[in-house]
C-alpha cells in the first residue's frame, strides 16, 4: 500500500500536517511505503532549491521526508521558469512523471484548491497571472502547468501532461486535500457550487476507482507549523484500531475504505474535533455553524471538516458532537450524483 503526497504547502509556514500525515500513516502499518521516500535518493540535484536558484524543496522533518513544490510558484513562478529552461526541462518532465509510475493507494494533495473552467486545480502561490500547479486538462490528463515566456499568439503556459497518472491512481482508496474546497460547498443558492470532489471522482471513475475523499468544506487555512495542531496522528491511530478490531490484513486500507467508509469518515471527523475544536484560531477546521437550517434547503454551508464517501454521500461536522457519546462526529448532509 503506497502513499503519494504532492503539496504546495509551505515548509516554513503550514506544511507540518503533511509531515505528520505521512509519519502517522506509515506508523499505523496501513500503508507500508510512500512514493517520495522511494524517489528520495534519486532526486536530480538540478531540480533542487537554493536561494539563488529556486526549485523543488526536499525536506526531512518529524521523521518524514517530503517534497514541496511551492517554491516553483513564488516570485512570479521564478523556480518553474528556471526548471522549464531547455537544459532542465527533460529532467523535470521525467521526474514529475516518475511520481505516478507506481500504483498509489492514498493520495494527498496540498495547496490552493479550486475549480477553473469546470476542472479541479491545485496550485501554489496565488498569483493569478503566474499560477504553477496541476489540473485535469481538456484531454482528461493530469497535467502540471506554469507560465512561460511566450511570443505574441503563443501559449503562455508550459504544460506537462502526465499521461499515465490516471492509470496508476486507479488504486486510490483514500484521498486527502490539505487545502480549500475538498468537500463540496453550496453558495449563491446553488447546491454543490464548488464540486471539486465530484470532478476528481468523475476523472477517476473510468478506471473503476471510487475514493473516499476527506478534507474540509469551503475556504480555510492550514495551521501554522508553530501552532502544533494536527489531526493526522489521531486519525491514523483510529484507523489502526479499526484494523485490529476487524482483524484485517495487509489490504486493511482498501477494505476499510470500500466496506467501512463511514467508520473511516467518522475517524477523520473525530480527529479534527480533538485537534481543532478548542482552538479559537483554527476551530473552523472542526466546523463553523451552518448559515441556514437545514443547510441543503438553504444552500448555505459554513466551513468544517467533512468527507465524500465512495457512494457519493456527503458528511459534515456535527455541532452536537462533544468528543464521544451517542452523537457521531459527522452527519449526512447530501449526496453527489
Amino acid at each position: 500500500m503506497r502513499l503519494l503526497v504532492t503539496t504546495f504547502n509551505s515548509p516554513d509556514y503550514n506544511m507540518d500536517e503533511a509531515f505528520h500525515f505521512k509519519k502517522a500513516a506509515l506508523d499505523s502499518k496501513l500503508l507500508d511505503t510512500d512514493r517520495m521516500s522511494e524517489l528520495w535518493s534519486s532526486f536530480p540535484q538540478e531540480l533542487g532549491h537554493t536561494a539563488a536558484a529556486p526549485g523543488i524543496r526536499a525536506i526531512e522533518r518529524h521523521g518524514a521526508r517530503l517534497f514541496s513544490f511551492l517554491s516553483l510558484s513564488l516570485h512570479a513562478g521564478k523556480g518553474w521558469k528556471r526548471l522549464i529552461e531547455p537544459k532542465h526541462l527533460p529532467v523535470l518532465k521525467r521526474w514529475l512523471a516518475s511520481l505516478y509510475e507506481e500504483p498509489v493507494d492514498c493520495w494527498v494533495i496540498g495547496g490552493h484548491h479550486d475549480i477553473r473552467y469546470d476542472r479541479p486545480v491545485c496550485w501554489g502561490d496565488d498569483e493569478v497571472a503566474d499560477l504553477v500547479g496541476f489540473h485535469i486538462n481538456e484531454q482528461d490528463e493530469l497535467c502540471w502547468f506554469g507560465s512561460r515566456t511566450a511570443k505574441a499568439g503563443e501559449d503562455r503556459l508550459e504544460r506537462l501532461p502526465m499521461r499515465d497518472a490516471r492509470a496508476k491512481l486507479r488504486s486510490v482508496r483514500l484521498m486527502l486535500v490539505l487545502g480549500c474546497n475538498a468537500v463540496p460547498v453550496a453558495r449563491f443558492g446553488e447546491h454543490w457550487d464548488k464540486p471539486m470532489a465530484q470532478r476528481w471522482r468523475e476523472w477517476l471513475r473510468p478506471t473503476g476507482a471510487k475514493p473516499l475523499i476527506i478534507g474540509w468544506f469551503s475556504t480555510q487555512s492550514m495551521p501554522l507549523n508553530t501552532e502544533n495542531l494536527h489531526a493526522a496522528p489521531k486519525f491514523w491511530s483510529s484507523m489502526a484500531d479499526l484494523k485490529r478490531e476487524l482483524n484485517l490484513g495487509a489490504d486493511a486500507l482498501k477494505v476499510l475504505c470500500e466496506q467501512y467508509p463511514l467508520r473511516v469518515a467518522q475517524a477523520w471527523g473525530d480527529a479534527c474535533y480533538h485537534a481543532f475544536n478548542a482552538s479559537k484560531k483554527r476551530s473552523k477546521l472542526w466546523g463553523l455553524k451552518w448559515q441556514g437550517v437545514p443547510p441543503v434547503k438553504k444552500g448555505q454551508f459554513g466551513s468544517g471538516c467533512g468527507a465524500v464517501l465512495p457512494d457519493g454521500s456527503i458528511y459534515h461536522a456535527n455541532h452536537k458532537y462533544r468528543g464521544g457519546g451517542a452523537e457521531q462526529p459527522l452527519i449526512h448532509v447530501g449526496d453527489l450524483p
